[in-house]
């Protein structure tokens, strides 16, 4: 059982750990878009783990599988603090601004592109 416990992890910590493809992360105000071998168009974020450095990121869009996806302070050290504040910032409902689609009304808020 053990051995067999020792297998999974090993395998799990090199599926985790394989080289990556360049992707971008973007956020256009509403959605957050990602780039790469398998692109997300108006995905949701959300932090699973915040190690000030490097975020854990959840993205789902509707209909599709979950992503999971590393962001490291190293990809883009200029432009961590604009992706940071971004992630945590939650898009406008229509309840915030009594509007019927808030989303459009809202200035978008455009960060630089970020490499994940």
């Amino acid at each position: 059982m053990v051995l067999g416990a020792f297998v999974v992890a090993s395998l799990a910590l090199t599926w985790a750990l394989r080289p990556q493809s360049a992707r971008v992360l973007r956020w256009d105000g509403a959605f957050w878009s990602l780039s790469g071998a398998r692109p997300m168009g108006m995905a949701e974020a959300a932090v699973a783990l915040d190690l000030q450095c490097t975020l854990l990121l959840r993205l789902q869009e509707a209909g599709r599988a979950t992503q999971w996806l590393w962001a490291d302070r190293s990809a883009a050290p200029e432009r961590w603090n604009a992706m940071r504040r971004a992630v945590y910032c939650r898009a406008p409902s229509p309840q915030d601004a009594g509007l019927p689609n808030a989303a459009a009304a809202a200035p978008a808020a455009r960060i630089p592109d970020f490499p994940a």
